[in-house]
């Protein structure tokens, strides 16, 4: 068998599911490459914790990487040993088990590196403090006892979602919580010695896929693991609970097909299931035809895209608050031409003042803003007006004219097609099967966000050209898919009126 070693990362993924974890150790070219999400979640936990790390005076960093273990665990022992204030990235190895500590803090003053007392702190991007953190901080509390290190207290030093820019003074909490992972921390032998008999087999363990398989985060081997689920299956029935799906994997249910008659569904998960083995859509044509009419014209497609940092670099802004810093608006006049404007923040200068200025001449004082999922306009639309005085009536008056193309699909509308989501993404192809994404080089929210971020950073250049481009193609696909989304509904249900 393949000599391994564990780290912290590796121990709450096996405490998921031991098989990712077996997977991770012999068959790592089965996982998926990590998705621009996933890539950008790493890069913003990398400049928390570096943020972090400021807040701790006459700290010593431990700079070599874990790849030289050895050498970094000899170099985090001579650093202790001359007890400074803190240790950042200290390594530390016990019972097979590689850990980096993010902060270790002196919490006594005594000469001796042997007796002193240290505090584990545990640096995490989010706001609160989460499950799978208990174990984190768990299995390395118990390599540091392990490795003869006393600790004084755990602590998670999380964002604190009440911060507001400019002062960031108070943008971390530190939240002790060796209280919380008491339970955590005494399953740590025996669950070692579990991974222990799961690496120790030659073939990969047979855990069922489940909901697991997406929580905290999707696993990198879902798809290795999922490739005999259906396109269609019973993980597309809308709101099925998490003990139902476990209940019908354990059964080998997976296709809708093999559903039983009688299984217990609401209403909605009913029609989603019976609307799919009809292989027909069910459609309230009138519903359609009274939405449709009631609207005013000129009517205005919308869309904003937004970013959400975890530290606020903006006046009044605070972690992960959404910041528009684009918009695409199409706009049709009744029985007239589509026209089209849009605006894109391309400085580091707060996006916010000159978005606003171009949305209110863009749009007029008159007609129906259409949106999809209403609510999250309505959000940056509000947020807009709070932060920008002058032109709050005119923002709020847009928000009061928004309609919601995502409630013809809610209410009138259902098709199986649609896998079980009223997404725009997913109604698209189905209702304008000639526009895609898919040729996009960004292609949804998270990788416009990404985009937008990197070409802040950009001197004038080719590349960044080719990222305002990208992101304009983008949001302008977004408004446009509701224009022709809505031109097949006016077709089929109110041609009449033409």
């Amino acid at each position: 068998m393949k000599k391994y070693r564990l780290s912290k990362t590796k121990y709450v993924q096996g405490i998921t599911c031991p098989k990712a974890l077996w997977l991770s150790i012999y068959a790592p070219e089965k996982q998926a490459p990590p998705s621009p999400g996933t890539e950008y979640r790493f890069k913003v936990g990398i400049e928390v914790g570096l943020l972090a790390q400021e807040r701790f005076l006459d700290g010593v960093e431990i700079k070599t990487p874990s790849y030289l273990a050895a050498k970094a665990v000899e170099e985090t022992q001579t650093v202790v040993n001359s007890v400074p204030a803190a240790v950042f990235e200290a390594a530390f190895f016990f019972g097979n088990v590689l850990i980096r500590v993010d902060v270790l803090r002196r919490s006594a003053d005594q000469n001796d590196g042997n007796s002193a007392t240290w505090d584990l702190i545990e640096v995490k991007s989010t706001t609160t403090v989460k499950p799978e953190h208990l174990h984190d901080v768990a299995i390395q509390q118990y390599v540091l006892e392990g490795c003869g290190i006393t600790v004084g207290g755990a602590y998670l030093m999380h964002i604190n979602s009440a911060c507001t820019y400019p002062d960031l003074s108070d943008l971390f909490v530190l939240e002790e919580v060796s209280s919380r992972y008491a339970e955590a921390r005494a399953l740590v032998p025996d669950t070692l010695q579990r991974f222990e008999g799961v690496l120790s087999q030659e073939a990969e363990p047979g855990i069922d896929i489940g909901p697991h398989c997406d929580d905290p985060y999707e696993c990198a081997f879902k798809g290795y693991c999922w490739r005999h689920v259906p396109d269609v299956s019973i993980f597309n029935i809308p709101r099925l609970k998490a003990n139902q799906k476990t209940e019908l994997i354990a059964r080998s249910i997976l296709r809708i097909e093999d559903l039983p008659a009688t299984y217990p569904l609401s209403d909605s998960q009913q029609k989603f299931v019976r609307l799919y083995r009809a292989g027909q859509p069910e459609i309230d044509a009138a519903g359609i035809r009274g939405q449709l009419t009631a609207l005013d014209y000129p009517l205005y497609f919308l869309d904003f895209e937004t970013d959400s940092p975890a530290v606020p670099r903006y006046p009044g802004t605070h972690p992960y608050e959404k910041v528009p810093f684009q918009y695409s608006c199409h706009y049709l006049e009744k029985f007239g031409s589509l026209g089209h404007c849009e605006y894109l923040h391309e400085e580091l200068s707060d996006p916010r003042p000159l978005l606003v200025r171009s949305l209110i001449e863009s749009i007029g004082a008159d007609g129906s803003i259409m949106v999809y999922n209403a609510g999250f306009e309505r959000g940056v639309l509000k947020a807009l007006a709070a932060q920008q005085p002058q032109w709050q009536e005119a923002l709020l008056g847009m928000a009061e004219r928004l309609w919601d193309l995502l409630d013809i699909f809610r209410l009138y509308y259902f098709d199986s097609a649609f896998g079980g989501s009223n997404s725009i993404k997913n109604v698209l192809p189905v209702l304008v099967p000639d526009l895609s994404y898919e040729e996009l080089e960004v292609k949804d929210g998270t990788e416009a966000q990404i985009a937008w971020n990197e070409l802040l950073y950009l001197e004038d250049c080719e590349e960044k050209d080719q990222r305002l481009s990208a992101l304009k193609q983008y949001c302008r696909l977004d408004s446009l898919a509701m224009v022709e989304i809505f031109k097949v509904l006016w077709t089929r249900y109110c041609s009449d009126l033409n």
